[in-house]
């Protein structure tokens, strides 16, 4: 069945941006069937019962602030708790080959969630944030608060992507910047609303 199917069957909220539905379908016949994922923000569970009839045999682990999910399956690990919360992720496996932020979409919320995520990302796994919009509005944290906004985050993970020019010695002063991530991003795609993170 298609993820369009499902998406519709679930009345999943990705179906608001349905240029995301596409895009996954695209990006998700590299994801092996028998794998473990992390999906961040499950609000009432359309998503994550999408996911679980999706990829029949992965474990899915959903976190949301708070559990409105009547849903249960062997293969669902629902974890209550806000994802700005580091504490969180300790309750999540390492070795996933999939994590999808469409959490809270605050620039603290997307950026604390890839700084404890992105390490329990196997290698060639891939990370997905949605609703990147976010990062310009005021009432999220974005561009006119100060924060660092999560859309001039992902520029630095083009520098980790790029790590080896900045590690010679031809880069000069610039060898000098701490690169967090350096030599694990293989691959940055991003679309409106939405990017897909590839891991080395």
């Amino acid at each position: 069945m298609s993820l369009l199917t499902l998406a519709k069957k679930h009345k999943c909220t990705k179906l608001e941006h349905s240029h995301y539905i596409k895009l996954y379908e695209t990006y998700l016949d590299a994801v092996p069937d028998e794998m473990t994922m992390l999906e961040i923000g499950i609000q009432d569970g359309g998503s994550i019962r999408m996911w679980h009839d999706f990829f029949p045999e992965a474990t899915i682990y959903g976190i949301d602030k708070k559990l409105k999910v009547n849903f249960t399956s062997k293969r669902i690990v629902l974890i209550e708790g806000r994802q700005e919360d580091s504490g969180i992720y300790k309750q999540v496996p390492s070795g996933l080959s999939l994590v999808i932020d469409d959490g809270g979409h605050t620039m603290k919320q997307q950026q604390v969630a890839f700084e404890y995520c992105w390490p329990k990302l196997a290698n060639g796994g891939l990370y997905v944030i949605e609703d990147l919009h976010t990062s310009y509005w005021p009432h999220f944290g974005g561009e006119i608060n100060g924060e660092q906004t999560t859309v001039v985050f992902l520029c630095q993970l083009i520098n980790a992507m790029n790590y080896a020019a900045i590690r010679s010695s031809r880069a000069e002063n610039y060898r000098q910047r701490s690169i967090a991530f350096g030599g694990e991003v293989a691959w940055i795609h991003c679309y409106e609303s939405i990017c897909f993170i590839g891991k080395k």
